[in-house]
């Protein structure tokens, strides 16, 4: 992981996840002749992702896997807080249920309890790459209201 520490999700499930394992794999030289990945000078999550929407299975693969991982880390988490619904945002987002479907199997698969409790959706945040800083935004703007004098 890019901050130093082992298995982290950000490793495993996310923009710059999927465009590493990609890199990997075709260094490998696991990149099919037909992908539309071939050729590419740099693999990175978006270029991914676009040929999976345009159908590339080697990049469908990609994503499968990332999304495996981005359930299991779902599961962990469900499991030890018990949330109503869980939101995922990020830039990976933008390849929808590509990576959502196989992340939302490999969650329900780890789910404990799962004949006792409802499981929580599992959905994509609807703000994507701006969700961290339009937080950002809406915590600047509080505290500046907070300074305000009150009337």
């Amino acid at each position: 992981c890019p901050c130093g520490n082992t298995g982290c999700l950000e490793a495993l499930a996310s923009g710059s996840a999927i465009g590493r394992l990609a890199t990997e794999a075709a260094a490998a030289g696991q990149l099919p002749p037909d992908s539309a990945l071939r050729g590419q000078l740099e693999l990175t999550g978006k270029s991914v992702t676009l040929a999976a929407q345009a159908g590339d299975e080697f990049a469908i693969g990609i994503l499968e896997t990332c999304g495996f991982w981005l359930g299991v880390g779902i599961a962990t988490l469900v499991n030890a807080l018990d949330p109503e619904l869980v939101v995922v945002g990020g830039g990976a987002m933008q390849a929808g249920d590509l990576l959502l479907e196989p992340a939302r199997t490999s969650f329900l698969d780890r789910l404990e309890g799962r004949g006792h409790r409802a499981a929580p959706d599992v959905v994509a945040a609807h703000l994507g790459d701006h969700a961290g800083m339009i937080g950002a935004a809406l915590l600047a703007l509080d505290a500046a209201a907070d300074r305000l004098p009150r009337t």
